[in-house]
């Protein structure tokens, strides 16, 4: 069984945000058995509380709150690494717009990575080390149906950690794009459509981990969904449009 490497993660302080359930956990979990001190946050108290028993710092935090809570005491030092799994997703069926829920997504899946890295920055700026991961999604790479929130707010994630990565240059700050596609967690459970090479936490938190120890900028998986999805990007518009809606079945309103 794969685990994570302990010389690598010994002693770090990783602040996961979205660490209740889903790709988060799985990495929060990991992450304390390789020796590093975890700073584990989401927004459910009771879930939040549960975590404590894991053996991290529980950190109770809602990311779409203007004001954030001041870290809680014991961590220990400065974040040396932020990881950021956060994520919503509410489909959007046309011509019904639900603007709360479309809201929602932008704030947990693309605000609330902004924020987190403008509290950690500064300090990873004055020591000239740290790490910052993103996960966005495959769904990025290019339109999808019903994903004009999440899709959109995932590729700016995208944008945000590549342009990141360049005004980081010259430094020692590394900044980690991680785009993953379907994974089994209880975010995708409610999705009434097939999820091709449908992906487990297991898989994420080696894949993700694995890579950020083998000094990866962007991790993809699984390859046989996102490796296809980088080259239909190169095809004209309308022939990509022509094959999304064929993969997902989905007809023009048209």
């Amino acid at each position: 069984m794969w685990h994570a490497k302990i010389s690598f993660w010994r002693r770090k302080r990783v602040w996961v945000i979205g660490a209740t359930s889903g790709i988060g956990y799985g990495l929060a979990k990991e992450l304390v058995r390789a020796g590093a001190t975890v700073i584990a946050s989401g927004r459910s108290e009771k879930a939040i509380a549960a975590l404590q028993n894991d053996g991290m710092i529980p950190f109770k935090l809602d990311v779409t709150e203007e004001k954030w809570p001041e870290f809680p005491q014991g961590i220990g030092g400065p974040v040396d690494v932020l990881i950021y799994s956060a994520g919503s997703w509410t489909a959007v069926d046309i011509p019904s717009w639900d603007q709360n829920a479309f809201n929602d997504q932008v704030k947990v899946n693309f605000l609330g990575l902004a924020k987190a890295t403008s509290i950690v920055l500064p300090e990873m700026m004055r020591r000239n080390k740290g790490t910052i991961v993103g996960i966005s999604s495959a769904s990025g790479y290019t339109a999808l149906p019903r994903a004009e929130a999440y899709g959109s707010s995932k590729a700016a994630v995208m944008y945000f950690l590549q342009s990141l990565r360049i005004d980081l240059m010259g430094t020692n700050i590394r900044v980690v794009e991680v785009n993953p596609g379907f994974i089994d967690t209880p975010l995708t459970e409610k999705n009434d459509f097939y999820m091709p090479f449908l992906g487990t936490v297991d898989d994420s938190t080696k894949a993700i981990l694995g890579g950020i120890e083998g000094g990866s900028n962007e991790i993809h998986f699984p390859r046989k969904l996102t490796v296809p999805i980088k080259i239909l990007r190169l095809l004209p518009a309308p022939i990509i449009r022509y094959l999304i809606m064929k993969i997902t079945k989905r007809r023009s309103h048209g």
